[in-house]
């Protein structure tokens, strides 16, 4: 991101500032955390999540209870793709996939 800066820095005429002032201003005014997601969460579970963290006590526990609804429907959906995987044998064959934001290819 600071060679990106620098660039956009360049095209304005404009000095940058050195590196470590750059990065002391970015991580104490903006905290923003990097780091890698604990597990892939879909639209609706993040929306339900900021709900939960943004809302009053009775936004909270209505958020609560669409997260949890939701929640119940995949943890569902993966025991019947569970129990389909099982199911098969030399004359079964079971293909899944995930058409949320892919488009299904012959």
């Amino acid at each position: 991101m600071y060679e990106l800066y620098v660039t956009e820095s360049e095209t304005k005429n404009v000095a940058p500032v050195k590196e470590k002032y750059y990065c002391n201003v970015f991580f104490t005014k903006f905290n923003l955390p990097f780091k890698q997601p604990s597990k892939n969460t879909c639209q609706s579970c993040d929306g339900f999540q900021i709900k939960i963290q943004s809302s009053d006590d009775d936004g909270i526990k209505m958020a609560k209870i669409e997260k949890e609804t939701h929640s119940g429907e995949a943890e569902r959906a993966r025991s019947e793709m569970a129990a389909d995987r099982m199911a098969t044998s030399e004359k079964l064959f079971v293909f899944s996939f995930d058409l949320e934001k892919a488009l299904a290819f012959p």
